[in-house]
């Protein structure tokens, strides 16, 4: 949803009256498309993994790959559910991991790779998926119905208006994510010219890189681009939010006033990722 790149027809009404579907089928020059679409009607990159076979396989060249904004199908109105809790278990995932993988508790890393028992690893699998299934999207559900409270929308069911602000949160898992990898690359990007030295491993020094020696880059620096990051990601979520919010009323006033509890819900998640990233 958030890639600038996407595989669209040049023009659909060739795709409509062709029988032969290559791009679903497949032919001499490519597969049929693998993730079970129809190129041809692509209006979203969500079930779509840009493989580009469809662009191979059509016999008429009208398969293409085209730039576009940022996040621009997160405000298309189509919204499911079960897309509304993959944003949400993204963005739990994206904190279970910091806390498990970076965070300083020995003994949450032992129970996650039951060097502490069968019981411990158990246990963390519970809170595993029930952070992931239950309490996160319970609270964010809370926080629904208090949006449909505030903003007035006696008529919108607290469903829809969990489903369709869901997509706001987007921008900040995927900015957790990119937050997530910072110190993996600031302090291990120094292994990549070595391993363009000796890429097999068989002895090379083909870049007279091999004895590059490894060198943190600005180690100091990583909880504050971690934070800078995940910033600009909560400044983008709530964008979206903002935008998204009109799909609930017509009445500005009173989208405007239901967003406020999600921009709560965000700016709540958004300082607990950054007391993990600067305490």
């Amino acid at each position: 949803m958030t890639s600038i790149l996407e595989v669209r027809a040049r023009d659909p009404t060739i795709c409509e009256a062709h029988v032969g579907k290559e791009c679903v089928k497949g032919s001499n020059c490519g597969f049929g498309c693998p993730w079970m679409n129809y190129p041809g009607g692509l209006d979203r990159n969500n079930y779509c993994g840009l493989c580009l076979e469809c662009v191979k396989a059509c016999p008429y060249d009208n398969m293409t790959v085209r730039t576009r904004p940022f996040g621009r199908d997160l405000l298309k109105p189509h919204r499911e559910t079960a897309e509304a809790f993959k944003s949400l278990i993204m963005l739990n995932l994206a904190l279970l991991y910091l806390v498990v993988l970076l965070g300083p508790n020995a003994w949450l890393k032992d129970w996650a790779s039951m060097r502490a028992g069968l019981p411990s690893y158990l246990l963390f699998v519970a809170i595993f998926f029930g952070s992931s299934l239950l309490l996160m999207p319970g609270a964010f559900f809370a926080f629904s119905w208090l949006a449909k409270r505030v903003g007035g929308l006696k008529e919108v069911p607290v469903k829809r208006v969990f489903v369709t602000y869901a997509y706001a949160l987007v921008p900040l898992g995927l900015a957790a994510w990119i937050a997530f990898s910072i110190p993996l690359m600031q302090i291990n990007w120094a292994y990549i010219p070595q391993a363009a030295a000796d890429p097999y491993g068989w002895g090379w020094d083909l870049l007279g890189l091999k004895s590059f020696s490894w060198n943190p880059f600005l180690p100091g620096l990583v909880p504050f681009v971690q934070a800078s990051v995940l910033l600009l990601g909560l400044a983008y979520s709530v964008f979206i939010g903002s935008r998204i919010a009109n799909e609930l009323t017509p009445d500005r006033a009173r989208a405007r006033r239901s967003f406020l509890p999600i921009a709560a819900y965000l700016n709540l998640v958004s300082l607990g990722f950054l007391w993990i990233f600067i305490g």
